[in-house]
């Protein structure tokens, strides 16, 4: 965590985090950088790639600057409170279409600043490219750097568990506060409703089923599969789990 009351406080802590790891003369160096949250999971839509790197090669390394990747929205999946399971799990409904907004990896040696935890800013003469096809130029639908309209899709997606449950995204958002402190889509202790409070900060339950992200887990770490594997932890909301029995699974403890 970065220890700053500012507004600008991720953005510090990612310039912070370029200069440690990126560009240190004494510690590891690390040429690219993706700039993502916990709760956001790069999600790779092409059969062409197999992994992250591979993306990358095509989209990014030839060109350097930065390569922005839009957000796929998982709603709530209409639960109102948390339950024993991996997020992955227990949010598997998203939105039908691509969000707007979008996150960004980048060279560290063209890597200026961040304009917001969205939007980098790169040295002439490199630029920010998309996925829309090798060597497309990003094209800011705003002042902000922090969306793209065209929302290219096919290659690579960001899936961004935001809302959890109904009650963690409030506390969340109404009553911890954002990250820099603020809670201005709030009313009280709940979300705001009105026509201002964007799309993205209002809670949506979700309209497609989509496992992708779970899949892809229990296929690299297959203890999850427990929670697959138990009626425990196929209940309805409300009816208690046995912990014991996951513990045994994934720890062998009793």
């Amino acid at each position: 965590h970065w220890l700053d009351e500012s507004v600008g406080n991720q953005n510090h802590a990612y310039a912070d985090c370029v200069e440690k790891y990126g560009r240190s003369e004494t510690g590891p160096k690390n040429e690219y950088f993706a700039f993502i949250d916990v709760d956001e999971f790069l999600v790779i839509r092409s059969p062409k790639y197999s992994d992250v790197k591979g993306v990358l090669d095509r989209y990014l390394v030839p060109y350097g600057g930065a390569l922005t990747v839009n957000w796929m929205m998982v709603g709530s999946s209409n639960n109102s409170v948390s339950s024993p399971l991996p997020i992955t799990k227990r949010n598997q409904y998203r939105a039908k279409e691509t969000h707007n907004v979008i996150k960004s990896f980048a060279k560290t040696s063209d890597y200026i600043e961040h304009i917001n935890p969205h939007g980098v800013e790169v040295r002439s003469p490199a630029t920010i490219h998309t996925t829309k096809y090798p060597g497309a130029l990003f094209k800011p639908a705003s002042a902000t750097h922090a969306s793209d309209h065209e929302r290219p899709s096919d290659i690579l997606l960001l899936y961004h568990y935001r809302y959890g449950s109904k009650k963690e995204y409030v506390f969340k958002r109404c009553v911890r506060g954002d990250a820099i402190g603020g809670s201005m889509w709030c009313n009280g202790n709940d979300i705001r409703s009105d026509d201002e409070t964007p799309e993205h900060i209002q809670i949506a339950p979700g309209e497609v089923f989509d496992d992708t992200v779970w899949k892809f887990l229990t296929s690299r770490v297959p203890k999850y599969r427990a929670f697959d594997e138990f009626e425990d932890f196929h209940h309805s909301e409300g009816f208690p789990t046995r912990p014991s029995l996951l513990r045994k699974a994934v720890y062998g403890q009793d």
